[in-house]
């Protein structure tokens, strides 16, 4: 048999076999195009979801180490809060900002950004070297509350 008819054939075949589902199961074809785009789709938002959450793990990395640079000395509070706030920048959404807000109350989102970097530092040092921990603490939250009496002072003229 040549090559030709052997086409036409299986052409024949496919057709009758898809006339017959058709015939068994009406809107059978559609429903196998929504399926397959349903699956498109949710490959797409597993690709996003492992970009998003590879961007979140470097995002962690790099708090950590501010965290240590600042308990080092080697940061000020003020730095250490600018650095984490690019970083939730690029790995936040509107949603995840509103949260976040709700989470660090403050005039401010430079004051958010100082609270949020004060006890993701309490909470590593607590873990890492506890007989610091009150110290670095209480060293974060008084540079906080000298740079809100500054901005205090700024803003009023004084």
């Amino acid at each position: 048999m040549n090559f030709p008819l052997r086409l036409i054939l299986c052409a024949v075949y496919l057709h009758s076999l898809v006339m017959t589902l058709n015939h068994i199961h009406p809107g059978w074809f559609e429903e196998l195009v929504r399926e397959v785009g349903r699956l498109a789709d949710s490959r797409r938002e597993r690709l996003d979801l492992q970009d998003r959450l590879e961007a979140i793990n470097l995002s962690r990395q790099i708090k950590r180490q501010v965290a240590m640079e600042l308990v080092a000395h080697r940061l000020s509070l003020r730095e250490a809060a600018a650095r984490f706030q690019e970083l939730n920048t690029l790995t936040g959404d509107a949603r995840w900002w509103e949260i976040y807000r709700q989470r660090y109350p403050g005039q401010s989102d430079e004051e958010r950004h100082c609270k949020e970097v004060i006890l993701y530092v309490e909470a590593m040092v607590s873990d890492e070297l506890p007989e610091q921990a009150a110290a670095v603490t209480s060293r974060l939250e008084a540079e906080l509350q000298a740079q809100l009496e500054q901005e205090r002072m700024t803003a009023g003229g004084g």
